[in-house]
């Protein structure tokens, strides 16, 4: 495999953050509204939160073929103060490393609006796809099922069952989901949040059971999946941005992450596959980038600052430069 061209500071924190929009399920990325979207702004709004480091390593596997081959991690305990541990090789600077991907022949999006079809820009769902062609050939075949606002429940209950079972064909799945899981309780008090993206923890658990299970994908299958990126660089400000008057503050949103931050890894690490660490990553890129009060001010760009805003008008949807930096992390991942 090739090595990522993309070049970015090791992460230093392991709490993440996606985004979405308001939307609901369909096949190839057509959606209908979802009933009770959190935020309506023309079409699409809404976002995502994860992950963090494990102190044992898990086989180095990841093609699922057969039941015997399903890579089982030990337990870890996550500690949100650890660097990614590169060294240990299941780590680098783009997340986890667990799978040898080769020979894809299929690829498949599943997910909210960051992977869904364009809104304000093309996503990098779009973007990433002559590249993946390039590297695994023009004949594979791609589909993207993702549709803005989707959450959890919705990939699991309305976007999976697009996917053919019989297809004997080598499969990559990557998605972005959790963001609009995450809004339907932002400025809620801690126990609140927990408890209620516990229960989205079942559905995202619900997703890599089927993704795991040899019989879904005969020819075997990787998985690649991102954290959630946090728009206001760890400051919780969501009413200072241009349309902050639909949303709430959500002041103690680092203390959230960290917990949520250690299931989605927990369940990477669990099921041998891979997760983005997108939060680390954009970090900086926020709306707060600018502020040089901030400890993630200059973070990944210097001595080239502020760095880049990676947010559009929405202010929770990455911009052209966003989503071409998700382009590039994803496919660093699938062909390192």
């Amino acid at each position: 495999m090739r090595s990522s061209e993309v070049s970015i500071a090791v992460a230093v924190t392991l709490m993440f953050w996606t985004t979405a929009c308001s939307g609901g399920s369909s096949s190839e990325g057509d959606a209908d509204a979802v009933a009770d979207t959190v935020i309506d702004l023309a079409a699409d709004t809404v976002t995502d939160m994860v992950v963090e480091v494990p102190e044992d390593t898990p086989e180095d596997t990841m093609l699922v073929d057969s039941p015997e081959d399903t890579a089982t991690g030990p337990d870890v305990s996550l500690d949100t103060t650890t660097e990614w541990d590169a060294a240990s090789g299941y780590f680098d600077e783009l997340g986890t490393n667990n799978q040898d991907i080769t020979g894809v022949e299929r690829v498949i999006f599943l997910g909210d609006s960051i992977t869904a079809s364009p809104y304000l820009t093309p996503p990098w769902s779009d973007r990433i796809r002559d590249d993946l062609q390039g590297v695994f050939g023009a004949s594979i075949e791609i589909h993207n099922y993702a549709v803005g606002g989707a959450r959890t429940e919705h990939v699991l209950e309305d976007q999976i069952p697009n996917i053919d079972t019989t297809s004997t064909k080598k499969t990559l799945v990557m998605f972005t989901i959790g963001g609009n899981d995450a809004l339907q309780v932002i400025g809620s008090d801690i126990p609140t949040s927990l408890a209620h993206m516990e229960t989205k923890m079942v559905n995202l658990r619900g997703i890599m059971d089927f993704m795991s299970d040899p019989g879904n994908f005969p020819g075997g299958v990787y998985v690649v999946f991102s954290n959630i990126y946090d728009p206001t660089d760890g400051e919780g400000d969501f009413t200072h941005c241009g349309i902050g008057a639909l949303y709430e503050d959500w002041p103690n949103v680092d203390e959230l992450a960290t917990t949520v931050n250690e299931w989605y890894l927990d369940l990477a690490m669990e099921f041998g596959f891979d997760v983005l660490n997108a939060h680390a990553l954009f970090l900086g890129h926020g709306w707060n980038n600018n502020d040089t009060a901030s400890p993630y001010y200059c973070f990944a760009c210097d001595p080239e600052c502020p760095c880049d805003r990676w947010l559009d008008l929405t202010c929770i949807h990455p911009n052209a430069d966003g989503h071409e930096a998700l382009a590039g992390y994803f496919l660093g991942i699938a062909t390192r």
